[in-house]
């Protein structure tokens, strides 16, 4: 089985060029779907909220050999309607999913797959975002203790559990403290991979327990030239992982978004060894505050202030909180 970040290549086409040796054709592929899936010209209203809409125009060429988790702030950018064509032509062509659903719980249902013999169990989930489903709305799978349930459940018929969550802050090489901690949480309580998304650059990943977290995978498949204006958007993270091996083997992927500008078309291929050593380079800075809790903490607290500046003032209208003086005059101004 191969993890993959997000999928979100508009209206462009997407050939896959993996190598041989990645046994495509042989395993699966999971991966996130950012946004739904529609025809070019279609005439569905989106709905209103803060940052993009997107949806995208085509499924892998192999669909049947893909999983895509579908809880995300974008699967439901197009309302029900925009679901169900998603789900619709899912079924169709053979491609799996799970994380959204027309109420509360068929959104939480998890799935089986097999890959190469081996039953692997997935729960997709998001944190609290946009298009979430409540009671009996349709919507995307909000985290809650209830994916603990769902592990346990899983671990009873299955001999692996896959968690593909889409939390953290856009834009971050590193998660939170506190996405850390939760994460690590899923595989204490029995899951063997936790396969995080959202930032849509790579982040880092550990060994933990007798799993392995992988927190950010990047942009799997996106449009270049609406993704070209921030760095590290335009390659990702992916992950070869043998089930078949006690303990767990696996080994880190780097694949990179190669176009040409205006064309419509996007490669999708593995790192050069020239772009090997860059990527390892970025990938063991995002890796080492893991050991080093001072180090992660103070990191954090950069992200946080950077994030409130290039997202939070613009979309809460508080840019003029940035230039009061002091605490009380700010707590005053956003009273």
């Amino acid at each position: 089985m191969i993890l993959c970040g997000d999928w979100s290549p508009g209206a462009c086409s997407v050939r896959i060029n993996f190598d041989s040796k990645l046994k495509l054709g042989q395993g699966l592929y999971i991966a996130n779907l950012e946004g739904p899936i529609l025809t070019k010209d279609h005439d569905l209203v989106a709905r209103p909220k803060a940052g993009p809409v997107l949806f995208s125009s085509q499924l892998p060429e192999n669909p049947e050999k893909f999983v895509f988790s579908l809880a995300n702030n974008h699967l439901m950018d197009y309302n029900f309607p925009g679901l169900a064509s998603t789900l619709c032509l899912m079924h169709e062509q053979g491609c799996r999913s799970c994380g959204a659903g027309i109420d509360e719980n068929s959104a939480r249902n998890p799935i089986v797959v097999d890959d190469n013999g081996i039953q692997v169990g997935i729960v997709s989930c998001c944190e609290a975002q946009f298009g979430v489903s409540r009671n009996n709305s349709a919507g995307v799978a909000e985290f809650g203790p209830w994916v603990y349930r769902s592990i346990s459940d899983l671990l009873q018929i299955v001999e692996i559990v896959i968690v593909s969550i889409h939390a953290g802050v856009e834009d971050s090489p590193w998660p939170s403290p506190y996405i850390q901690n939760l994460y690590r949480s899923f595989i204490d309580a029995g899951a063997t991979v936790v396969h995080g998304h959202h930032a849509h650059v790579p982040q880092g990943y550990e060994e933990y327990g007798k799993g392995v977290i992988f927190y950010g995978m990047g942009n799997f498949a996106v449009d270049p030239d609406k993704w070209c204006s921030e760095p590290n958007t335009l390659w990702s993270l992916a992950a070869e992982l043998d089930f078949g091996s006690h303990p767990l083997r696996w080994k880190p992927l780097t694949l990179e978004i190669r176009h040409e500008p205006g064309s419509g078309l996007i490669l999708i291929e593995e790192s050069n060894s020239d772009e090997l050593v860059s990527r390892k380079h970025y990938l063991d800075r995002c890796n080492r505050p893991f050991d080093e809790p001072n180090l992660f903490a103070g990191l954090w607290q950069e992200v946080a202030i950077r994030a409130y500046h290039h997202y939070g003032a613009k979309y809460m209208k508080l840019d003029h909180v940035l230039t009061v003086r002091s605490k009380k005059d700010e707590i005053n101004k956003l009273r």
